[in-house]
């Protein structure tokens, strides 16, 4: 392997190509195995025997956020592994395999034990390479060339984004016309492309040997590593906020645009295009082919002519107020849904202006960031404690969608169609007093409750399914406790037939936070991060470390 990269030392990098090129495949593997992963866990998941097994929205959030937490919590495990033993190239190499792997799962079973397995090793493979491919890239730069860091990020979360809205715009509709098989296979291929394309570059690629464990050692020890790392660390915490607003446009902003009350025709040159729910997703994507270049280019040189200078810490500390922002819009939105009035796709398009907007300011930042802050035998190490930034926001997520679950018991079923066996309406008789609770709320059943639910197919066909998922609760009556149920997403009755049970297994959920103020919760909680972030910045004293030719390693022996 080259410790000095065949190129011009002023010029680009020549393995850069194949590093962007691996991303962009990647990315595509990616996102869109996670674009439709919320809409295949409520709608398309079977259990052992074939049957539906469809999650509820809550269940749903939480594997997301439990699975996006696994995949950047791990980074910092594929951090060590490359610094102390294999080296980044090494480590990319073996856990993409593994990474391909996850996806084979996913496209062949679809139950619950495919779905946990599958995630967990695309979350080992994805989380295990996350900041080894970003600081390779850092590698292949030293202090003649620096000077194009910025410039290569750039490029690097272009391909990112490339890959993203690709996938992002075909994942529900090749799930909807041709199944999980095909949707999750696709990104699968797509990994493995991204395995071939990097493994070509390998001649081209400067590649730091890993110190090995003594000399690690040392380097955790050593006065200006802690120095680093403590400095850092604050920011990242703050930063972690900011993830988790972002990865729910994966899920709550998805489950949000399912419903039938969000208007989702836009309107494309004089054509007329009705979106999927998880298609929305890409605006994030294409905003950010679109910002990039206009903030590097245009928006960064020219507050530095006004005399304003856009460094890394003001570009992170404006980010986390535009999240916050975002979430207001989406709040706004569901307050009206939850009255009955239709919106417009429009109003998360402008949620989404304002969230990508933070994204370039933070997640652009932070990769630039982590490199040029981490001491060099300790580089992956620190970007993967700002991953590690991530998999907290996820779990923030998790929690919060944990403590705004209410269990409640239901007692009984009174029906009040024309049939026994079949109805359009059904009423429960709830165990303790709803009080508190009011037309709109969502409620979640989970397990077998002795139900099934009629579904009425495109061939006037009529098919049952076990009766779970998410619903919507209607005519409330506080005197005794009952309400009856409608479809979430469409808010029409629901036909079931059957009589209810609730076994051991069986769950039933309702939501503390109504409404909007999910969403109102998230932005208050991204504006009180920024808030909390100006004294931080204010205090931050930036250091630059940047590799050399020669790489320094010789203070501490090589194992």
């Amino acid at each position: 392997m080259n410790t000095i990269p065949a190129n011009t030392r002023k010029g680009m990098p020549g393995g850069l190509p194949f590093i962007v090129v691996n991303e962009a495949a990647e990315r595509y593997s990616f996102y869109g195995m996670r674009s439709i992963l919320t809409v295949f866990m409520t709608r398309y998941l079977l259990d052992a025997s074939g049957q539906a097994d469809a999650m509820t929205d809550s269940d749903a959030l939480i594997w997301y956020h439990t699975f996006t937490m696994g995949v950047y919590f791990l980074p910092i495990f594929g951090a060590l592994l490359a610094d102390i033993f294999l080296g980044k190239y090494r480590t990319i190499m073996v856990l993409s395999l593994v990474y391909c792997l996850g996806h084979l799962v996913l496209a062949l079973d679809h139950t619950r034990l495919g779905l946990s397995m599958g995630l967990a090793l695309i979350a080992i493979g994805a989380g295990g390479i996350k900041p080894c491919v970003s600081a390779h890239l850092g590698d292949q730069f030293d202090s003649d060339n620096s000077y194009l860091l910025d410039r290569a990020y750039a490029w690097f979360y272009f391909a990112i984004n490339i890959g993203a809205v690709v996938s992002m715009f075909l994942g529900e509709a090749i799930l909807a016309r041709f199944g999980p098989h095909l949707a999750f296979g696709i990104p699968g291929g797509l990994m493995l492309l991204a395995t071939i394309v990097f493994y070509l570059g390998r001649k081209r690629y400067r590649t730091i040997p890993p110190v090995g464990w003594k000399a690690f050692r040392h380097t955790l020890s050593a006065g200006e590593t802690r120095k680093a790392i403590l400095r850092i660390l604050p920011v990242f915490g703050l930063v972690a906020v900011f993830w988790s607003l972002y990865d729910q446009t994966g899920s709550s902003w998805v489950l949000q645009a399912q419903s039938s009350l969000m208007d989702k025709d836009v309107g494309i040159f004089g054509r007329t295009f009705t979106l999927l729910a998880s298609q929305i997703q890409a605006v994030n994507s294409v905003l950010i082919l679109l910002f990039v270049p206009l903030f590097t280019i245009v928006l960064y040189p020219l507050t530095k002519r006004i005399g304003i200078r856009p460094t890394p810490l003001r570009k992170i500390g404006l980010g986390l107020f535009l999240a916050g922002l975002s979430f207001a819009i989406i709040g706004g939105l569901e307050y009206r849904m939850f009255e009955g009035q239709t919106v417009s796709v429009s109003g998360q398009i402008w949620a989404y202006v304002a969230l990508t907007a933070a994204e370039v300011l933070i997640s652009m930042t932070c990769l630039e960031f982590a490199y040029t802050q981490a001491p060099n035998p300790a580089k992956s190490l620190v970007m993967g404690l700002y991953f590690l930034s991530l998999s907290v926001g996820n779990f923030l997520a998790v929690e919060v969608n944990r403590v705004m679950r209410m269990e409640v018991s239901i007692e009984s079923m009174e029906q009040t169609g024309s049939s026994d066996e079949r109805f359009s309406t059904m009423r429960f008789k709830a165990g303790e007093p709803f009080s508190n609770l009011i037309d709109g709320r969502k409620i979640m059943f989970s397990g077998d409750c002795g139900l099934l639910a009629l579904s009425q197919q495109a061939d006037g066909t009529v098919d049952t399914i076990n009766f779970q998922g998410t619903f919507m609760m209607t005519n409330i009556q506080q005197n005794n406790s009952t309400f009856e149920l409608l479809e979430a997403t469409t808010r029409k009755p629901i036909l079931l037939k059957g009589h209810y049970q609730q076994s051991e297994d069986q769950k039933v959920f309702v939501e503390r936070l109504v409404g909007a103020e999910y969403f109102w919760f998230f932005s208050g909680l991204s504006f009180l991060a920024g808030l909390l972030f100006i004294p931080i910045a204010i205090r931050y004293k930036t250091v630059h470390y940047i590799q050399e030719y020669e790489p320094e390693l010789s203070e501490f022996p090589v194992e």
